[in-house]
C-alpha cells in the first residue's frame, strides 16, 4: 500500500486501468489456518482470494505433503531431505500417492492434527466465504497436477470442484489456480469457460490482461527477507 498498489478482488479485474498498480493477493488450499489473515484484511480494507481444493474440505483429510511432513519429522529427517521426498512422490499419480502414503505411514495419516495442518469444514468454508474481502476460486477436487492426467481426468477434476464450490456456496467461480502451477494445453481447452487462470511463473501481468488463463503470480517465502522480496516483485528484474 505504502509502495502505491491498490489490492483488488477477482470482480476488478476485467475493468483494470492501464495507468494503475494492482496487487491480487492470493493464497492456495483451503487450509483452516487462512482465517487467520481476515483481521489483516480488516485493518488494511484488502481483498484476498483463496483456492480451494474440495475433497480435503468435504472429507477433512490432510493435504498430501503435509503428510509426508509429519511422519518423516517424526523420523528425524531434516528440511532438505523432506523436500526432497516430496518432490520424489510429486511424480506420482494421485491415486498412487495416496496408496504409497497409507503403505508407508498407515490408514489413518491423512487425519488432521491440528488447526495448522487441517482444511476448512463445509461450515467453516461457507462463512467464510461470506467475508466482505473474502473470493473463493477452483483448486481442483484432489490437488491433481493437472499436465500429467489427460483431458477427462483434467475435467473432471475441475468440474467436480466447481460443482462442489456451488453446492457449498450458492455460486459458481470463474477463476482457477492451477495445483503446483502445473497446465498445458490441454488444461487450456478444459479451463475455455473460466474467465482467469493463475499460474506460479514468476511475472507481472501488463494492463490489459494477455492471456488471461496463463496470468503470472510471484510467491513470497516466509524464510526470506520480505522487503527484498517486495523490492525484487516490483522491479522489472
Amino acid at each position: 500500500l505504502e509502495a502505491g498498489y491498490e489490492f483488488i478482488s477477482p470482480e476488478q479485474l476485467p475493468g483494470l486501468s492501464p495507468d494503475g498498480k494492482y496487487i491480487l493477493s492470493t493464497f492456495d488450499d483451503g487450509y483452516f489456518n487462512n482465517t487467520y489473515v481476515l483481521p489483516l484484511l480488516e485493518e488494511y480494507k484488502t481483498p484476498a482470494l483463496f483456492f480451494i481444493t474440495t475433497d480435503n474440505v468435504i472429507k477433512q483429510e490432510c493435504y498430501w505433503w503435509d503428510v509426508v511432513f509429519r511422519e518423516l519429522s517424526k523420523q528425524g529427517l531434516e528440511r532438505k531431505a523432506i523436500s526432497k521426498e516430496q518432490g520424489k512422490l510429486k511424480a506420482l499419480r494421485h491415486p498412487d500417492l495416496v496408496a504409497e502414503l497409507k503403505k508407508r505411514f498407515g490408514e489413518n495419516c491423512f487425519t488432521p492434527q491440528g488447526e495448522l495442518d487441517r482444511p476448512l469444514t463445509v461450515n467453516e468454508l461457507q462463512d467464510f466465504s461470506k467475508h466482505e474481502y473474502v473470493s473463493i476460486g477452483n483448486h481442483t477436487r484432489n490437488h491433481y497436477i493437472l499436465d500429467k492426467y489427460d483431458y477427462d481426468e483434467q475435467k473432471e477434476q475441475i468440474d467436480s470442484c466447481s460443482e462442489s464450490l456451488e453446492k457449498i456456496l450458492g455460486c459458481k467461480s470463474n477463476i482457477i489456480a492451477y495445483p503446483n502451477g502445473n497446465y498445458n494445453e490441454t488444461t487450456l481447452k478444459v479451463c475455455s469457460d473460466f474467465e482467469f487462470g493463475i499460474t506460479v511463473k514468476k511475472r507481472k501481468n501488463p494492463i490489459p490482461l494477455q492471456n488471461p488463463l496463463e496470468l503470472g503470480r510471484h510467491v513470497l517465502w516466509g524464510n526470506k527477507p520480505l522487503k527484498r522480496q517486495c523490492d525484487i516483485i516490483r522491479s522489472n528484474w
